[in-house]
This record gives structure tokens, sequence and C-alpha cells, in this order.
């Protein structure tokens, strides 16, 4: 049987390596989580520097109506780029005279013209 003073350090000894176990865990898995979370924004920083390569090939297009004529420009330079009686006729100039683009209306833009995704 254990005495009082030994039963005393038996609990301190136990209440110690709780709180050394408790510690020890909350750094490792604070190290574990700035790990991750290091490798995760470098996998985003990756795929975002990717997507900003692929986006010479996106540009943003306005619409304008003239009499019965829809006008495409570049939204970022005011450049003319096609013309057209629809939709379609104007999707088709713009896929023959820009290969390999891609092009973005604001829906707004083109709701005003009665234009649907």
């Amino acid at each position: 049987m254990l005495n009082s003073n030994e039963a005393t350090m038996e609990i301190i000894e136990l209440v110690f390596l709780a709180i050394f176990f408790w510690v020890w865990g909350i750094y490792n898995g604070w190290n574990l989580r700035e790990s991750f979370a290091k490798k995760r924004t470098e996998i985003l920083l990756k795929s975002l520097n990717e997507m900003e390569e692929d986006e010479s090939d996106i540009v943003n297009i306005v619409i304008e109506k003239y009499n019965d004529m829809f006008i495409v420009y570049n939204k970022d330079t005011k450049q003319y780029m096609a013309q057209g009686n629809s939709k379609q006729e104007i999707e088709e100039n713009l896929r023959k005279m820009f290969p390999g683009k891609v092009f973005t209306c604001s829906h707004i833009n083109l709701a005003e013209h009665g234009f649907k995704l």
C-alpha cells in the first residue's frame, strides 16, 4: 500500500505526464497543420500560375447593337472584333477570325440584347 506522500507523488507524475503529452500533441499537431498548409499553398500557386498562362486565350467582349446589327468589341482595348445579325452569326465570325480564343461577356450585356446562355 502506498503512503500519502507516495500517492501524492504518483498523482503529480501522472498530471505532469498528461500535461507533457498534451503540450507535445499540440506542438506536433500545429507543425503538421503548418506543413499541410504550405504544401496546399504551393499546389494552389502552381495551378494559379498555369491559369495565368492560359488566360492569354481568354478575351472579354462587349456587344453593342446598331440598327439590326450586333457589333462586338474587345472590352479591354475597345477594338472592333466582329459583327453579325444573330448570336450564332457572331459566334461563328469570332471563331473564324480568332481561332483558339475563348470569349467572355457579362450576363447583363447578353441580356440587354436578348441573348441567353
